[in-house]
């Protein structure tokens, strides 16, 4: 009889396999941890990479304001300068016109030009 009830009990596990059992448990718990550190590393990398995205997409926005800033400086240079060239061209006209000989109308330019030339550039306008 002792042969037939030993059929139907449950394997009792020995204290081997119960160690191997807790010890494969815990190698599976820490896989899990390494795995959801890893994910977190990466998650932070993207985060950073996004960062380093938004910070040089600012530095080429601030850039190109600068840009366009100096190109606005530049336009309202060479705006001042035609004004200049055109004063002169209407002034010639008139000189011209009104019977001056080439000598004093050389003469006239060369005032105007020797005071252009001692102004400072900002003051030129």
């Amino acid at each position: 009889m002792s042969v037939s009830s030993s059929l139907h009990e449950p394997a009792r596990p020995t204290v081997d396999t119960q160690a191997q059992l807790l010890e494969s448990q815990r190698l599976a718990l820490k896989k899990q941890e390494v795995e959801l550190k890893q994910l977190g590393l990466q998650a932070q990398q993207v985060e950073n990479q996004q960062k380093l995205e938004m910070k040089q997409l600012e530095l080429r926005a601030r850039q190109h304001d600068e840009k366009q800033q100096e190109l606005e400086v530049k336009m309202m240079e060479l705006r001042a300068n035609h004004e200049i060239k055109q004063q002169k061209l209407e002034a010639l006209t008139r000189l011209v016109e009104s019977g001056k000989s080439p000598a004093e109308v050389r003469g006239y330019f060369a005032l105007i030009d020797s005071g252009d030339k001692s102004m400072p550039r900002s003051h030129q306008t």
